[in-house]
């Protein structure tokens, strides 16, 4: 059974100073168990320095708990870590079989630093099966990177917790655990390129592709359905779940949004104003689907029955690519074009716009975040950079370690955490 624990560590006192063999033990770990696997009782935690004396603690577990343990006494410097977790209740009885363990991780204890180690618990009788994943927290905005993938475009939080992404030039659609451990999914031919991808009502990975056969289905243990979208060579874009129980798509090439069904049927809605480049689409607080017209300046609406609504954005030829609904009911999307913006459009057509203080970087993907501002990416050939806006229009902005990681899709992860692409990487950002 999945779950997680939360491991900080952080060292002694100010004042303090690291020495060597001898030295007095001032380093600390902070243990964070924010969910037990359903029948853990006992959590024992090793931590074997370099230079010192090897500590042990046994923590007392209950099914969900939230509690906070301190492991102190730890020498500073090169520290191995173990963990082992256990169905009977502490003290654990000597000889006792753990029923989770974890692989040893190796980090350094230094004063007032939080490390970023994870711990992998896997069953011991199937050790090839990871069930929980704890964790060292990050402070907050740290980014974390995952090198993985090659031109990654869309990333979505999954049914199981996990976030799945699209690789483009790998014709895979990936998934990522909040540890970082990653699983590829190649999909079929006919399918070609991944782009978008969404959850949909069934439970399921929808995805759509470059391929004859556009639009995916994709089971969260890997099973794959192809359906073919009528319009040949439409170039499905952008794929969002609605609430009458189907998904909604971009066709940006043939100026069209299609609809497709849990099993596969597909129609298509023609969009009223010709060659207006259909591109991203999000569902509104209104419960219609809202979409942006890159090519002509516009934001659609269009309701499950399939009545278009369209409205001209004030700023004119702004090219706007992604949208969101945001956490006061309004739709958020981006201007591309210089002077750069977001704008954000009630359900009634009512416009404001917020000019980006990095205009020279390109706006490509936004979503809500758990903290309840907008997150987007904007990225270009020199670096790339993570935004944070109010919904009074305040803007603070994040630059990921790698500086040319040229971001795309962002999305909030069921740990709380914003998660993004980079064209080889999958990184996590603290909302907090």
């Amino acid at each position: 059974m999945a779950g997680a624990l939360l491991l900080a560590a952080v060292g002694g006192a100010c004042g303090e100073t690291s020495a060597g063999a001898g030295a007095d033990p001032i380093g600390a770990v902070r243990f964070d168990l924010t969910t037990a696997p359903a029948d853990a009782r006992c959590a024992v935690i090793t931590a074997t320095p370099l230079l010192g004396a090897v500590v042990t603690r046994q923590f007392s577990l209950l099914p969900g708990q939230t509690a906070v343990f301190d492991l102190t006494g730890l020498a500073l410097g090169l520290t191995t870590f173990n963990e082992k977790v256990f169905t009977v209740a502490c003290p654990v009885p000597a000889a006792t079989a753990a029923t989770w363990i974890a692989d040893p991780v190796i980090a350094t204890v230094e004063m007032g630093l939080v490390l970023d180690v994870n711990f992998a618990l896997r069953r011991a009788a199937d050790p090839a099966v990871v069930v929980a994943h704890s964790n060292f927290p990050d402070p907050p905005n740290a980014i974390t990177e995952f090198k993985v993938g090659n031109n990654n475009q869309a990333i979505v939080g999954g049914p199981d917790g996990n976030l799945w992404f699209t690789d483009r030039n790998e014709s895979a659609v990936g998934r990522i655990t909040p540890g970082g451990a990653v699983t590829l999914f190649p999909m079929g031919a006919t399918v070609g390129g991944p782009i978008a991808i969404a959850v949909g009502p069934d439970g399921n990975l929808w995805v759509t592709g470059s391929g004859t056969s556009g639009i995916l289905r994709l089971t969260p243990t890997g099973v794959q359905a192809a359906f073919a979208i009528p319009t040949a060579d439409s170039n499905p874009t952008d794929i969002v779940a609605a609430r009458d129980g189907n998904l909604w798509f971009t066709e940006s090439a043939a100026n069209q949004i299609g609809r497709v069904t849990p099993t596969g049927t597909v129609t298509e809605f023609t969009v009223p104003t010709a060659a207006s480049g259909p591109t991203q689409i999000a569902l509104g607080s209104d419960d219609n689907l809202w979409f942006t017209e890159r090519n002509v300046n516009q934001i659609g609406r269009l309701t499950t029955a399939g009545v278009f609504t369209e409205f001209t954005i004030p700023t004119a030829a702004s090219s706007p690519l992604g949208i969101a609904a945001g956490p006061d009911g309004a739709l958020w999307f981006l201007e591309t074009t210089i002077p750069r913006k977001v704008g954000r459009v009630t359900t009634a057509g009512v416009f404001s716009e917020f000019a980006i203080p990095a205009p020279t970087r390109t706006p490509m993907s936004i979503t809500a975040g758990p903290d309840g501002n907008l997150w987007f990416t904007q990225t270009n050939e020199s670096g790339s950079i993570i935004a944070r806006l109010t919904t009074a229009g305040v803007f603070t902005l994040f630059t990921p370690p790698s500086t040319t990681v040229l971001v795309n899709g962002i999305t909030a992860g069921a740990d709380g955490n914003l998660w993004f692409t980079g064209f080889s990487t999958i990184a996590r950002i603290r909302a907090q």
